[in-house]
């Protein structure tokens, strides 16, 4: 048998239920924090003309990129995975390392 799952987004404005509009939430970022709001026509137009006002004398910054990788870290990554490895611990051949890995080590060295 199949199954049609409906989802229909409502305006977080509204208390009567109001439709969102037609497009994606509507995204904006406060304090570091990243948040998401559907909205209806109205709230949209709201929410745009309030937000424009503040853009208007904003300053604009570039996107927060990771710290480079130098060699010096990833020596220590490498170090850190051969102890473990080492001790029995299983970690990823690359990427992050799981921050309790990190401490154990830490606390060994």
């Amino acid at each position: 048998m199949a199954k049609k799952i409906t989802i229909e987004r409502i305006c977080d404005m509204s208390v009567l239920g109001y439709p969102a509009d037609s497009g994606a939430p509507h995204s904006f970022m406060l304090d570091g924090k990243d948040y998401e709001v559907d909205l209806c026509e109205g709230h949209a137009a709201e929410f745009y003309d309030l937000m424009v006002h503040y853009a208007a004398v904003a300053r604009r910054v570039r996107a927060k990129t990771a710290p480079a990788r130098t060699a010096a870290r990833r020596k220590r990554a490498a170090d850190i995975r051969a102890w473990a490895r080492d001790q029995g611990i299983w970690t990823v051949p690359d990427g992050r390392l799981p921050s309790k890995v990190i401490a154990a080590y830490e606390a060994r060295h």
